[in-house]
C-alpha cells in the first residue's frame, strides 16, 4: 500500500528516476520503526511478530490464569507500524472468559495512524517543493515562436507579375503638330531656343501608364484617361514581353478602361472585397512612375468613400498616402496579401507632385464595370430622372427638412420613373430599397449600379411625414456632357 502511494506521488510530481529513489528511502524509514517497535514492550501494547509466532503478553486480569500465551488462530498479516497495522493476530479464548486486549491495541493503532498522516503530509510537501523546483530549472521556451512580419517581400511576389506597363502612341495631324508647337515650353524642349517653330514637327505623342491583368485569356484593367484618343497600346510585363492590345470599352464616368490581348498565359491578379477596407489598413502602390521600372510604395489608408473631387462623374474613391506618382495611373492599390482593392487614378496636388493624397477606384466598382463592358462593350446605369442634391443645413432649414441625412430631389424631369412615383421637389430620400442613405452622391453611384427597368423603393421625409414611394428605374441616357479641368477636356454621362 505504501509503495503504491509513493508511486503514484512521485509518478505525479517528480521524474520516475527520483520516484524510485523515494521509494527506497521510504522503505528504509519503514524498516528503522519496524525495529523499534520490535524492542517495544509496554503494558498492554501490541508486540510485532513474524509468521506463525504468537504474542506474549504480560499477565492481566483478562488474561488466562494459568498462562498468559494465548495461541495463535491464524498468520498477521505483514505490514508497517509506521501506518498503525499491528501485527497482533487476532486470538480466540480456548475458556469461557478468555478475552484479549483489543481496545489497548486500538489504541495504539491510532496512535501510530496519526504519526503516520503527519509523515506523509510532510512528504508530500517536501515532494511538492521539488516538483517545482524541478520544474524551474528544467523549463524550456516554447519552440517554433513566430517571427514579426518585417517586410511584404511574399505579397509582391504575388501581384507584380501581374501588374503591366501601358505605353500609347497618338498620331498628329500637321494641323495638330503646329498648334502644339505654339506653346513656348514645347519650342524650347525641343531645342527651338530662339523661340521659332521648329523645322520638324512631332508626328506623334507617347504616353505611359500602368495596368492590371484581370484574367489568364488577357484582359487588363487601367484607367481610361491613359488611353484616352490613343492610336496604338503595347502593354509590357514585367519579364519584357510585349503584346498589343485593343480597347475592349472606356467607361468615362468611373475613368475605368478595360483592354485584351491576344495571349492565354498571363498571371492573373487576385481582387479582394474592397467593401471590407478600413481606414488604417497597410496598402502598396504598384506601377510604372516616370517609366523608370516597376515600383512599390507603401502607406495605409487615409479615407473611404472619397468624392468631390470633380476627377469623375461617379467617384467613391479610396484614399492613400501610398505615393502614387505620373505612370501610376491605372496601376493596382494592393493590401497586405497582394490582393486589389483598388486602381489607382489619380492624386490631389497644389503644384502637379504628390503630396500624401492619392486616390483609388475600389475594385468592386470596377470589376462592376469591367464585366458590362466585357459582356457588351459598354455601361448600362439605372436612370430616376431627378436632380438630387446635397442636405446642407441651410438647404434643410429652407424646406423645414426634419432630418440631418438624405438626398434632397429637385428638378424632376417630366414622365421620369420619379415623376410617375409621385416624387415631388423638396422631397429628402432617406432610404433607397430598405438601406439608409447618407447623402446625395452615394444615392446616384446607388441607383446608376441598379440594372434598368429594376423596381425600387424609396423611403421620402416630406415635411413632417414620411412615405415610401415606389418606382421603375430607366436606362441612363447616352447624352455627353463635357467636363474641363486641369487643361483635359472629358466627356462624361450625365446621371
Amino acid at each position: 500500500m505504501i509503495r503504491r502511494l509513493a508511486l503514484t506521488i512521485a509518478g505525479h510530481l517528480v521524474p520516475v528516476s527520483n520516484g524510485k529513489t523515494l521509494i527506497g528511502w521510504f522503505d528504509k524509514v519503514a524498516e528503522q520503526f519496524s525495529s523499534k517497535s520490535q524492542g517495544r514492550k509496554t503494558k498492554g501494547e501490541p508486540q510485532r511478530v513474524d509468521l506463525g509466532q504468537t504474542v506474549q503478553r504480560a499477565p492481566s486480569q483478562h488474561s488466562h490464569p494459568r498462562s498468559g500465551v494465548l495461541p495463535s488462530s491464524k498468520p498477521p498479516k505483514r505490514g508497517y507500524p509506521l501506518f498503525g497495522m499491528c501485527s497482533a493476530p487476532k486470538a480466540q479464548s480456548h475458556q469461557a472468559g478468555q478475552q484479549t486486549s483489543c481496545g489497548r491495541a486500538w489504541s495504539a493503532s491510532k496512535f501510530c495512524l496519526r504519526k503516520s498522516c503527519l509523515v506523509i503530509a510532510f512528504l508530500g510537501l517536501v515532494m511538492g517543493l521539488s516538483a517545482c523546483r524541478q520544474t524551474i530549472v528544467e523549463y524550456q521556451p516554447l519552440p517554433g515562436a513566430i517571427p514579426a512580419r518585417t517586410g511584404y517581400a511574399d505579397a509582391i511576389t504575388n501581384i507584380a507579375p501581374s501588374v503591366v506597363c501601358v505605353h500609347t502612341r497618338t498620331e498628329l495631324s500637321p494641323d495638330s503638330a503646329v498648334v502644339l508647337t505654339n506653346d513656348p515650353a514645347l519650342r524650347q524642349l525641343l531645342d527651338q531656343k530662339d523661340g521659332s517653330a521648329p523645322k520638324h514637327l512631332p508626328l506623334a505623342l507617347v504616353g505611359l501608364g500602368s495596368g492590371v491583368v484581370i484574367s489568364r485569356d488577357g484582359y487588363v484593367l487601367t484607367s481610361g484617361h491613359v488611353i484616352e484618343s490613343a492610336d496604338q497600346i503595347v502593354i509590357t510585363t514585367p519579364e519584357g514581353d510585349e503584346f498589343k492590345a485593343r480597347v475592349v470599352g472606356i467607361d468615362a464616368p468611373t475613368d475605368i478602361a478595360v483592354l485584351k490581348v491576344q495571349t492565354k498565359d498571363l498571371p492573373a491578379a487576385r481582387l479582394a472585397d474592397s467593401s471590407r477596407v478600413r481606414v488604417g489598413d497597410v496598402v502598396l502602390a504598384i506601377g510604372n512612375p516616370f517609366g523608370v521600372g516597376q515600383t512599390v510604395t507603401s502607406g495605409i489608408v487615409s479615407g473611404t468613400e472619397r468624392d468631390g473631387f470633380g476627377i469623375a462623374d461617379y467617384e467613391n474613391f479610396i484614399q492613400t498616402d501610398a505615393s502614387i506618382n505620373p505612370g501610376n495611373s491605372g496601376g493596382a492599390l494592393v493590401d497586405a496579401d497582394g490582393r486589389v482593392i483598388g486602381i489607382s487614378i489619380a492624386i490631389v496636388s497644389s503644384g502637379g507632385g504628390f503630396e500624401g493624397i492619392g486616390l483609388a477606384v475600389p475594385i468592386n466598382l470596377a470589376r462592376t464595370v469591367m464585366q458590362q463592358l466585357i459582356a457588351s462593350g459598354k455601361v448600362t446605369r439605372g436612370y430616376l430622372g431627378a436632380s438630387l442634391h446635397p442636405l446642407t443645413p441651410a438647404l434643410g432649414k429652407s424646406i423645414r427638412a426634419a432630418v440631418r441625412k438624405g438626398a434632397v430631389v429637385m428638378d424632376l424631369a417630366e414622365g421620369s420613373p420619379a415623376a410617375r412615383a409621385g416624387m415631388e421637389e423638396g422631397d429628402v430620400i432617406i432610404e433607397f430599397n430598405g438601406l439608409p442613405v447618407e447623402n446625395n452622391r452615394e444615392l446616384r453611384l446607388r441607383i446608376a449600379q441598379t440594372s434598368p427597368g429594376t423596381k425600387v423603393s424609396f423611403k421620402v421625409q416630406r415635411m413632417n411625414r414620411q412615405k415610401v414611394l415606389r418606382a421603375t428605374l430607366g436606362e441612363m441616357p447616352s447624352a455627353p456632357i463635357v467636363r474641363r479641368g486641369e487643361g483635359e477636356i472629358k466627356e462624361v454621362s450625365r446621371s
